[in-house]
């Protein structure tokens, strides 16, 4: 069973191997061996567990790097290198645990070999992640995307307007999709030749406080020209209607 553990680290599957890790614990061993075999499994536990929080960050560091947000992906990123520096700490005091188990002629080896291609396999990703995210810095022009939504204050079906500019230092961005927010509906909207975009949509939610933003999501050669903008957040007043009787 450790050593389908280890291979299963080996490849990242981490669910697998926790999910065998999980039937190992039910396995009886003698009360002389149960704190070592406890305490191996508990580091073993961890590792596993700060693995697969690195492979969680890399993969969101992944995720943005696709819309081009360069910011997120940075700071995920970061995360991804802490917890696998933490993975090391931990495979370190596993190691230690297992040497305990070769005093009574046991080996747990492949499991600590499985690891240690799975740390190799997520250290490779990061450095890899970080040397795309530095290639982007100098291409990707940085994005602004501002936003205007009037009235601050109106009543259930009411029209609200939501304006707005997309824009780098240098340049208006026009023809761009807009993706606006209005509470948890979601619209699209278009920049026009000098990047200003313009939509109207009825409030269909009581809301006190109403949250409205936009954000311009990079596609198609844009995703390595311009990074990922979001806009502020608007709150608007919806007035509650109280029936007359």
């Amino acid at each position: 069973i450790y050593s389908s553990i280890g291979k299963y680290a080996g490849s990242l599957d981490i669910n697998s191997s926790a999910n065998l890790l999980r039937n190992v614990k039910g396995v009886y061993v003698p009360e002389s061996f149960r704190y070592i075999f406890e305490r191996f499994n508990n580091l073993l536990n961890e590792t596993l567990n700060h693995m697969n929080m690195t492979k969680y960050y890399a993969d969101l560091t992944e995720r943005y790097l696709s819309i081009s947000d360069l910011t997120n992906a940075t700071n995920n990123l970061y995360k991804a290198s802490i917890e696998l520096e933490v993975t090391k700490i931990r495979r370190n005091e596993l190691y230690g645990a297992a040497s305990e188990f070769s005093r009574i002629g046991a080996s747990f080896n492949s499991v600590i070999d499985g690891i240690d291609v799975g740390i190799k396999k997520l250290e490779e990703r990061i450095n890899n992640l970080q040397a795309r995210i530095e290639s982007l810095k100098p291409k990707a022009r940085e994005t602004y995307l501002s936003i205007h939504v009037e009235p601050l204050e109106l009543s259930f079906n009411d029209n609200v307007t939501i304006k707005g500019m997309l824009y780098t230092m240098n340049e208006a961005l026009g023809n761009r999709n807009i993706t606006i927010h209005v509470a948890s509906h979601i619209y699209t909207a278009k920049t026009d030749i000098h990047g200003n975009y313009s939509f109207s949509v009825k409030i269909k939610d009581y809301i006190s406080k109403l949250p409205i933003y936009a954000e311009y999501i990079p596609s198609g050669d844009d995703v390595e020209r311009y990074t990922y903008a979001k806009s502020d957040i608007i709150y608007v007043n919806v007035k509650f209607i109280t029936p007359t009787v």
